[in-house]
């Protein structure tokens, strides 16, 4: 599962990438009590992390990029955004993000397109724009 966020932060504008994989192995203990094969989403591990870049945009102006060949998160957060009151900003409207994410394989690809009803990939690097 690909998590994305953009938005305000507090007092800062930015986004996260998560990659997260769907797993029934999870225990833990709470109170004296043994919890057996939860099913939740956990962050993917060193051998299932991905190339992920992004760049996010405030009305047609770069704010910051972040890039990583193997991540499980990624985030970026901009301080100090001057001519702008970002209380009163439509961030839905004038926020956006450009992504590259290279999957493991292109059926993982191929299946996140799906999901995100994008176009069919050629290759397991996908590119899309989030407004």
């Amino acid at each position: 599962m690909i998590w994305m966020w953009k938005g305000r932060y507090g007092i800062t504008i930015g986004a996260e990438i998560g990659v997260y994989i769907y797993s029934t192995t999870f225990s833990f203990n709470y109170n004296g009590k043994k919890y057996n094969l939860m099913k939740w989403y956990r962050c993917a591990n060193d051998k299932e992390r991905l190339g992920i870049k992004f760049t996010l945009y405030l009305n047609g102006k770069k704010l910051f990029s972040r890039e990583s060949n193997k991540s499980w998160w990624l985030t970026g957060f901009k301080p100090n955004i001057t001519n702008f009151n970002i209380w009163n900003l439509n961030l839905r409207k004038n926020l956006k993000m450009t992504v590259r994410i290279t999957f493991l394989s292109l059926a993982m690809a191929k299946a996140f397109c799906k999901s995100a009803h994008l176009s069919t990939p050629k290759s397991k690097t996908v590119n899309f724009t989030w407004k």
